[in-house]
C-alpha cells in the first residue's frame, strides 16, 4: 500500500510538471505588439484608431495594428517599426492600414509578423 501512494504521488507531481512545462512553451509564443512611431512628418495626417475615430498625427505618436495612416496631397511621413521595419516612408495621398504588427521571441529565434494593407497611394521600406 506504501509503495502504491508513492507511485501516485510520482505520478501527479510528473503531470503538474508537464502541465508547467507546457504553460511556459505556450507563454513563450504568445505574439509582442509592435508599435509604428511618427518619426517626422512634411505636410498633414491623420490616423484613425480602431474605434473608428480620425485624428491628427504628431510626430513622437506611437500607432498599433488596427491604425489606419491617410496622408494628404504633398505630405510624407515617416515611421520607425522597430522590430516589424524598421523604417518606412508614407507617401502624398495615401492611405495605409497597420492590419499586423507583431513578433515572437522562441526557441532562440525572433518571429516577425508584419501585414499592411495600402488601399491608396505609396510607401517606401527599408526591411531586414
Amino acid at each position: 500500500m506504501k509503495q502504491m501512494g508513492k507511485v501516485k504521488k510520482g505520478l501527479v507531481l510528473g503531470l503538474v510538471a508537464c502541465c508547467l512545462s507546457l504553460f511556459t512553451s505556450v507563454q513563450a509564443e504568445t505574439p509582442i505588439l509592435g508599435t509604428a512611431t511618427v518619426r517626422a512628418i512634411h505636410g498633414t495626417a491623420k490616423y484613425k484608431s480602431p474605434d473608428g475615430t480620425w485624428l491628427p498625427l504628431k510626430v513622437g505618436k506611437n500607432l498599433t495594428q488596427g491604425d489606419t495612416i491617410s496622408t494628404s496631397t504633398d505630405t510624407t511621413l515617416d515611421l520607425f517599426l522597430r522590430q516589424n521595419g524598421p523604417v518606412l516612408r508614407v507617401m502624398a495621398d495615401t492611405t495605409l492600414g497597420l492590419n499586423i504588427l507583431n513578433f515572437t521571441d522562441s526557441t532562440g529565434e525572433r518571429v516577425v509578423n508584419t501585414q499592411l494593407g495600402l488601399t491608396a497611394g505609396r510607401i517606401l521600406g527599408n526591411v531586414k
